[in-house]
């Protein structure tokens, strides 16, 4: 159902006609991410351009108890999905590049600002984002990276994107506006995160749009790179990749390494694929010293080609040597990936490939419902691993994609009690997920009845729909 007529005319008084729509293909469009889970259709969708506008639908949404969910682009496969009669913010118009701080290292954009066109003006003025890049980098917005606590595709210390993020301006439920760190201040400048209180942008990362509303997003950036190398190992032994990596990573010596698990001609178990950023006096250090120890661990070289076109074309199809065309396209029948995925201590990861080789390898239902196993792949972080699991299952056949969410959901459930770590959220698993982190959880839950008594903001993403 569309909402009321008259609630449909109120927003078009706050946005204008042309930026609100009750369009059964507008509300279809918008009602999800790219997953392959359930939803409703929304009652309306509207565009704001302004934070004057967000604040008017807030307070008209607390008046009539109607629910909103945020939304960028919708480029992510986590399970997003909405209630009907609702309204779906979609924020991707507000885009604007506000401020390039280059005294201070930070810039300041709308919440719709997209990730890659935010660091092509960067490079044009010899500067880039600190954290560099991630998987929706040519389709996601900032402010999505932010509720989302995106992982980038970054090993470099510091450069975590969460650890990127100065400042952030938001929308509370209530319709008041805050602005975290330095930014708080009236007569400052977002320029440190650390200050006037508690760190309140962490309580909006990774909280998946269930706080507040990001309006604004400031995060550090950093002078761009001069030389970019490239090297690749083929491993016959996990344990032998994880020890060249904890040994790289006490360095800090790469821009980012990826291990990958599967998929290869040879007895290789994984191979490692490894971007070396630096200038003219350190890169070659750097990747002569990165070298040997990979050997030293019985790595052997293997030819760079696949990632270096990966990081230069941002097609993650490329690590394997892939079609960009085929990656969900198997013998002309279109797939889905019911991804899962967490942060592992790296003493934990042999162990994690382990079962999910072994759930792969013998789970009949996997090949009942023609399963394919596109990739275990495990971005190297600091302290540890995060682990994409990424199966494919038949998307136009209904017991299958039935099938690939509860494997989804049973793998999830494998991956927590292994000690991993999810970060992204979604209606589909956050409850999943979360109600195994004890009061750490209904600590969450009480945060959000305080700031949000009608639970408005994204009802049944990060929490319950009955709080």
């Amino acid at each position: 159902m569309t909402l009321k007529q008259e609630y449909v005319a109120f927003l078009k008084d706050i946005v204008g006609p042309e930026r609100v729509s009750t369009e059964y293909i507008d509300r279809v469009f918008y009602s999800k991410d790219l997953s392959m889970d359930p939803t409703e259709l929304p009652g309306a969708v509207v565009l704001p351009k302004t934070v004057d506008e967000i604040i008017k639908i807030v307070k008209f949404a607390n008046k009539n108890k109607i629910p909103i969910y945020v939304r960028g682009r919708g480029s992510g496969l986590f399970g997003f999905k909405v209630k009907e009669d609702s309204i779906v913010l979609v924020l991707s118009g507000m885009n604007k590049i506000l401020n390039i701080d280059k005294k201070h290292l930070t810039v300041t954009t709308e919440t719709g600002a997209v990730w890659l066109a935010v660091n092509s003006m960067l490079w044009k003025q010899g500067y880039e984002l600190t954290a560099q890049w991630h998987g929706g980098a040519i389709s996601s917005t900032l402010g999505g990276a932010v509720m989302a606590n995106t992982v980038a595709r970054t090993s470099e210390d510091g450069t975590a994107f969460g650890e990127t993020v100065v400042s952030l301006e938001v929308v509370l439920p209530n319709s008041q506006v805050i602005r975290t760190g330095s930014a708080a201040n009236p007569k400052s400048i977002p320029f440190e995160r650390y200050t006037l209180g508690p760190d309140l942008a962490g309580l909006f990362i990774g909280s998946a749009g269930s706080f507040g509303i990001l309006t604004k997003v400031s995060l550090k950036i950093r002078r761009k790179q001069d030389v970019t190398e490239y090297l690749s190992f083929r491993f016959r032994d996990y344990y032998d990749a994880i020890n060249a990596v904890i040994e790289i990573e006490q360095r800090n010596l790469i821009q980012f390494g990826i291990i990958l698990i599967g998929d290869f001609s040879d007895d290789t178990v994984c191979a490692l694929r490894i971007v070396l950023t630096g200038d003219f006096n350190n890169i070659m250090y750097k990747k002569k010293l990165t070298e040997s120890i990979c050997i030293s661990h019985n790595g052997e070289p293997d030819n760079p080609e696949y990632v270096k076109n990966f990081w230069e074309t941002y097609y993650y199809s490329w690590l394997r040597g892939r079609d960009t065309r085929q990656y969900y396209i198997w013998a002309s029948e279109p797939y889905f990936c019911p991804e899962v995925y967490g942060y592992f201590p790296f003493e934990q990861l042999p162990k994690i490939y382990d079962v999910i080789l072994d759930e792969w390898n013998h789970n009949p239902d996997i090949k009942k419902y023609k399963g394919i196993l596109k990739g275990v792949d495990t971005f190297i972080t600091p302290n540890g691993g995060f682990v994409w699991f990424d199966p494919l299952f038949p998307k136009l056949d209904p017991e299958a994609v039935e099938f690939g969410l509860q494997f989804r959901n049973r793998m999830f459930d494998i991956f927590m009690e292994l000690g991993g770590c999810p970060s992204t959220m979604s209606s589909a698993t956050s409850k999943l997920i979360l109600s195994k982190t004890g009061y750490t959880y209904e600590f969450m839950k009480l945060l959000k009845k305080t700031i949000d008594p009608n639970n408005i903001l994204n009802p049944g993403v990060l929490f319950p729909e009955e709080l």
